[in-house]
């Protein structure tokens, strides 16, 4: 039986490294690039981890905070569980990614930042959900970069879109430093 906190931390350690070599460039010429480099030495980091000194040195809300200087429009939260199929966003008022989502919004919005939810569970790629505004201000409807899926939330006139962690990666990392501006 697998530990479910490692399997969680793997997780997490997936989506920093993802967003580090998203949303940072290299790390200087002739040095290794992000995704052969140490967890530790990336500029996204689990909020939750034993070496890591958090005030004045990682900035963020959420589940994965950033090194100070990086801008970083999002509040990050992961869900790595099992009990739930992707269709239950088509039909189901009580999947259980929407109470996963409804906490990403309120700490995002303590924040000051835009929600960004990543979620998986075993053998299933890592999908990523945040507001459908937000998602065609990076373009990702318009670059066709991937599947894209919007669905409306239960009980609400508000729409999210939903695709996977590989897709929202693909959007050029100059769209997203141009909401900034």
């Amino acid at each position: 039986m697998v530990d479910g906190r490692k399997k969680g931390a793997a997780f997490e350690n997936e989506v920093c490294r993802a967003l580090s070599i998203w949303l940072c460039p290299p790390p200087g010429e002739g040095r290794k690039s992000w995704d052969t480099l140490p967890v530790s030495a990336l500029p996204f980091r689990r909020r939750f981890t034993d070496t890591t000194p958090l005030d004045g040195h990682w900035e963020g809300s959420g589940d994965i905070l950033h090194r100070p200087g990086i801008v970083c429009m999002f509040s990050v939260e992961c869900k790595a569980q099992q009990g739930w199929e992707l269709d239950g966003a088509l039909h189901n008022k009580h999947w259980p990614v929407w109470k996963w989502w409804y906490q990403t919004c309120t700490q995002a919005r303590r924040a000051e930042k835009e929600p960004l939810l990543f979620f998986t569970r075993n053998r299933r790629p890592i999908y990523a959900m945040l507001n459908r505004r937000i998602a065609g201000l990076l373009g990702l409807y318009a670059n066709r970069v991937g599947a894209v899926m919007d669905v409306m939330l239960p009980a609400a006139e508000h729409y999210v879109t939903i695709c996977s962690l590989k897709t929202l990666v693909r959007v050029c990392p100059s769209q997203v430093r141009a909401l900034y501006t």
